[in-house]
């Protein structure tokens, strides 16, 4: 097999990555400055971000069992294994929203917290900042490697002898 259609393989996937890296950040910084702000309500944001997240993981899934040839074995079990993290990151999104809508609510005094429970707003506030980045990162890992078994698919379905 020539060399050359291997480096084109890696050039493409290294070139789709790169993009997606740069869409990620630019993402990334506008979703951190939205986040930040105490005064945006990100219930929708992040609502969106689940369902669109829980979709793509869906559809994982269901790739990942359409996928039952034995050179596709092995690449069903890791989109199956990123559909979790797909998922993991769902979870995070909302659990995040729901952190930082008690906080917003609890700092303008339309939330009372429970008496016996003395748990400080800056905690609501900070916890929910982390699990946004968490949400963030996984979704960024979720969907480079997706981007990557996209590629790897085509390759073996277009290829007699594959090398992936």
């Amino acid at each position: 097999m020539p060399d050359y259609k291997r480096s084109f393989f890696a050039l493409r996937v290294s070139l789709q990555l790169a993009l997606a890296i740069i869409t990620y950040l630019a993402i990334g910084t506008i979703m951190t400055q939205v986040f930040l702000n105490d005064k945006v309500d990100t219930i929708t944001i992040s609502n969106v971000g689940f369902a669109v997240l829980l979709t793509l993981s869906n559809s994982c899934f269901a790739w990942a069992r359409t996928l039952d040839d034995k050179k596709y074995k092995q690449l069903g079990s890791r989109i199956n294994d990123k559909a979790i993290t797909g998922m993991i990151a769902a979870i995070c999104f909302i659990l995040a929203s729901i952190l930082k809508y008690l906080a917003t609510h609890i700092e303008n005094g339309t939330i009372k917290p429970l008496d016996n429970l003395s748990i400080p707003f800056l905690f609501y506030k900070f916890a929910s900042l982390a699990l946004f980045e968490i949400a963030f990162i996984q979704t960024v890992i979720f969907l480079s490697y997706i981007i990557i078994y996209i590629n790897i698919y085509k390759h073996r379905r277009n290829s007699l002898d594959p090398y992936l």
